[in-house]
C-alpha cells in the first residue's frame, strides 16, 4: 500500500479548509496499437507537469475574512505578526494567486517551518514547485502532505499526477486513493485510467476512463482518452462511441478527428469510410496547422489503405523523427516497403518495430494521458 509508504491512514481532519480542484466493454487481446501515439516522455511533460499541478491545487483560503482582505493588509499582518502561521500563510497563498511565486516561495516556507504539522503550506509549495519546473521537489512537499493528512483526497490526486511521469505503479497507488476518498472525482478517475492502461491493463484502464467519462460527460479530454484507449484495446465499439461524442462537443477538436480517422481506417475500408477518415485528416492538420507526429502517422496509413504507398513514406518518417517512441511507424514502414517490394528495408523496418516492442515502457503500448505529440 502506498499509505505505508507515506504515512499511516489516520481519520486527522485539517482544521483549515482548501478549496476543491477545478477542475461491460467489448473485449479483444491487447494489441500494439494503431490507435494513437506514445506520448508520456519525460523530455516532454515538464511543462505539463506544472500546468497540472498548479491547476490541481492553487487555492485561495477563505477564512475569517481572508478573501476579502486587500495583499497590503495581508502584508502588513504577516510582518506584524511574524509568529503567526496562518498570517504567513494567507499571504503565501495570496501571492501565489497572483503568480508571484518567487516572493511567495519565502513566505509559505516560513508558514511550514511555524507549523510543521499543517500540510497546507507543503501543498503551496509544491505548486511554487510545479511552477518552477521542479517536479521532484513538487513530489516530496506533497509526500510530506499526504503524511500529515492521509484523507485529502486532492493532495493524493495532485501527487499521483506527477508520479505519471516518474513511476507508473506508485501513481496509480496514489490516485486509487483519490478516488477512495472521493468517488466523485472525475480527473482522479481518468488519470487512474490513464495509468493503469500505461502498465498495460486496459480493460481496467476502459473502466476507469468510463467512470470519469460517467461523472463529466462534457470533458473533452476524458472522452478522448477512453477512445484511445478503448481504441489501443480494440474495443472498436466503445472508441467509437467516445469519439463521437468527443466531436459532438468540439467538431474541430484535432485529436479527436485523427482518433476518429484511424479508428475507420481499421474497421471502414469501404470508399466512404476511406473518403471519410481523409476528410478529417485534412481537417485536423489544417486545424494545427503543423502536423504533429501522430498527424503524420495516422496521415501515412491513410495513403497505406489507399496503396499509395510511397506518399505514406515521408509522413511514417516524419513520425518517426518526431518522436522515435512511435514503434508501430516502423510496422507500417515495414508493410509499404513490402508492398514495394524492397525486402530489405522492409526487414529493416520489422527488426526496428521488434526492438522498439521489447524495450518500450509500457505507456508505448497505448496512448497517454497528456496528449503531447498530437
Amino acid at each position: 500500500m502506498l499509505a505505508a509508504n507515506y504515512g499511516n491512514m489516520g481519520s486527522t481532519q485539517r482544521s483549515k479548509t482548501r478549496s476543491k480542484d477545478v477542475k461491460p466493454v467489448s473485449r479483444q487481446a491487447p494489441v500494439k496499437p494503431e490507435a494513437a501515439p506514445s506520448f508520456r516522455r519525460i523530455g516532454l511533460v515538464v511543462a505539463a507537469i506544472a500546468i497540472a499541478i498548479a491547476l490541481g491545487i492553487r487555492v485561495w483560503h477563505d477564512r475569517g475574512g481572508a478573501r476579502k482582505a486587500t495583499l497590503a493588509e495581508l502584508e502588513q499582518r504577516a510582518h506584524s505578526h511574524p509568529e503567526d502561521e496562518q498570517a504567513q500563510l494567507d499571504l503565501g497563498n495570496a501571492l501565489l494567486n497572483l503568480h508571484r511565486d518567487q516572493e511567495a516561495e519565502p513566505v509559505l516556507k516560513a508558514a511550514a517551518t511555524l507549523s510543521p504539522s499543517d500540510p497546507l503550506p507543503l501543498d503551496a509549495l509544491a505548486v511554487v514547485a510545479a511552477d518552477q519546473n521542479r517536479p521532484g521537489r513538487a513530489i516530496r512537499y506533497l509526500r510530506q502532505s499526504v503524511r500529515l493528512n492521509p484523507n485529502d483526497s486532492n493532495a493524493w490526486r495532485s501527487l499521483g499526477r506527477l508520479l505519471e511521469h516518474v513511476d507508473a505503479k506508485l501513481a496509480m497507488q496514489a490516485l486509487a486513493r483519490a478516488t477512495e476518498l472521493n468517488p466523485k472525482d472525475a480527473v482522479a478517475w481518468r488519470e487512474l485510467g490513464n495509468t493503469e492502461r500505461d502498465l498495460g491493463r486496459y480493460g481496467v484502464g476502459i473502466e476507469h476512463l468510463q467512470r470519469a467519462f460517467a461523472l463529466a460527460p462534457n470533458d473533452l479530454e476524458t472522452a478522448n482518452r477512453l477512445g484511445d484507449t478503448a481504441l489501443a484495446y480494440g474495443s472498436f465499439v466503445v472508441a467509437k462511441q467516445a469519439y463521437d461524442h468527443a466531436l459532438a462537443l468540439a467538431p474541430n477538436d484535432p485529436q479527436a478527428l485523427l482518433g476518429s480517422a484511424h479508428l475507420t481506417l481499421q474497421t471502414d475500408p469501404s470508399p466512404s469510410g476511406i473518403a471519410q477518415a481523409g476528410s478529417q485528416i485534412d481537417r485536423a492538420i489544417a486545424i494545427q496547422r503543423t502536423p504533429t507526429a501522430y498527424a503524420h502517422l495516422v496521415r501515412g496509413r491513410y495513403n497505406m489503405v489507399r496503396h499509395n504507398y510511397r506518399q505514406a513514406i515521408p509522413d511514417l518518417k516524419a513520425a518517426v523523427q518526431m518522436d522515435p517512441h512511435i514503434g508501430i511507424a516502423h510496422s507500417y514502414l515495414s508493410q509499404v516497403y513490402a508492398a514495394l517490394g524492397q525486402a530489405e528495408l522492409a526487414r529493416k523496418e520489422s527488426a526496428l518495430f521488434d526492438i522498439d516492442r521489447h524495450v518500450a515502457s509500457p505507456s508505448e503500448s497505448g496512448p497517454s494521458s497528456q496528449g503531447a505529440g498530437r
